[in-house]
């Protein structure tokens, strides 16, 4: 009983200190515009402006990132969003080169 006790108290931080986590960075230019802790847990979608006035939609989701498409006339050959999904622990970037954005994830 008391085994079973002492392997419950020290499962608990095992599931709490998951190592499914890293850092999403999102910049523009020189410009860090987001830097935020995430686990594969989290849903979440980041509006980020761009320098015409236009808004990036960034969708983070289980551990995966990507941009949704943009119009045309923000951002033309639609590369970024062809990409697909960067994930964690990959060394992936999405390159928005029209807009000067790049999001990828740090350990």
């Amino acid at each position: 009983m008391e085994a079973s006790k002492l392997f419950a108290a020290l499962a608990v931080p095992l599931i709490f200190c998951s190592k499914n986590h890293g850092t999403l960075v999102i910049k523009q230019g020189n410009k860090e515009l987001l830097r935020k802790r995430v686990t594969t847990r989290d849903n979440k979608v980041f509006k980020i402006k761009l320098y015409q006035g236009y808004t990036a939609e960034i969708v983070l989701s289980k551990g995966s990132a990507w941009i949704k498409r943009m119009p045309d006339r923000v951002c033309p050959k639609h590369i970024c969003s062809d990409i697909g999904k960067i994930h964690f622990g990959e060394d992936k970037k999405i390159i928005c080169a029209p807009n000067k954005l790049v999001i990828y994830f740090e350990k």
